[in-house]
């Protein structure tokens, strides 16, 4: 090998995997393949490692088959395999700075931005929900013309920050939503007729969130599911379909 290193930006608990010698996914396999063919050497590290000011990273590095920690200099090509956020995309801009090559630098798309793009073709349009920015006026707008709703935070991944709400009967609505308190979670209800809870006003006025339709879904045994389709870039630059993941609603959840 060159000896020259080739980083990698991976999440936290990847990072604590490696180093306390847990199997690496295939994903990390494929990497160190490629970079083998290339006289590179694979080293990977968390946002969280990297300072501004500093040209040296702790790292997850291979040697003899075993995954040890080791500081290194920061690697003059990164890919980034996280989720940017402000934090981290001024790490990145200063790395850009110093002549550090970022592959997949920005790589996040707030939803409302995406769901825009999407609503701009005529064969996605028709079956997206209705998405409004959250505000009082859309929330009543919304809440006359459908029966269950979606609330949902504009920056966000896994399901955090997600709120449903639903018409019972006539009169009565209930919201359900995850209630934190230290380090459990709970699903909670919380019904209401004509007034609109505080904790509901709270999240419309206080926080970017989006209001959409619920769209209907297939069940099995009872929960609703659904799939996500992965489609990529192949080497000649034409898409295609690289994986395609079920996913099932746990028996409290939606």
């Amino acid at each position: 090998m060159s000896g020259q290193y080739v980083g990698f930006l991976i999440q936290k608990h990847l990072y604590q995997n490696l180093k306390k010698g847990g199997q690496a996914p295939k994903s990390i396999i494929i990497q160190e393949e490629a970079a083998r063919e290339n006289s590179l050497i694979p080293c990977y590290f968390p946002f969280k490692h990297l300072s501004a000011g500093r040209d040296q990273v702790l790292a997850i590095v291979r040697k003899n088959g075993i995954y040890q920690e080791k500081i290194i200099q920061v690697p003059r090509v990164i890919y980034n395999r996280e989720w940017s956020t402000p934090g981290r995309d001024r790490k990145i801009k200063y790395l850009t700075k110093k002549g550090v090559m970022i592959f997949n630098e920005g790589n996040y798309l707030k939803k409302y931005k995406f769901q825009a793009l999407l609503e701009k073709n005529e064969e996605f349009r028709r079956h997206l929900p209705e998405t409004k920015i959250a505000n009082a006026q859309n929330l009543e707008y919304m809440m006359k013309k459908y029966n269950q709703l979606i609330l949902k935070p504009d920056h966000g991944l896994v399901g955090k920050g997600i709120h449903k709400l639903y018409q019972v009967n006539e009169r009565e609505w209930c919201l359900t939503f995850q209630f934190k308190k230290g380090k459990n979670r709970s699903w909670q209800e919380f019904r209401f007729t004509e007034t609109i809870p505080k904790i509901l006003q709270q999240l419309v006025e206080n926080n970017f969130y989006l209001i959409q339709n619920l769209l209907p879904l297939a069940t099995y045994q009872g929960s609703p599911f659904d799939f996500r389709v992965a489609t990529q870039r192949n080497g000649t630059g034409h898409w295609e379909v690289t994986a395609i993941i079920g996913k099932v609603a746990g028996k409290v959840t939606f």
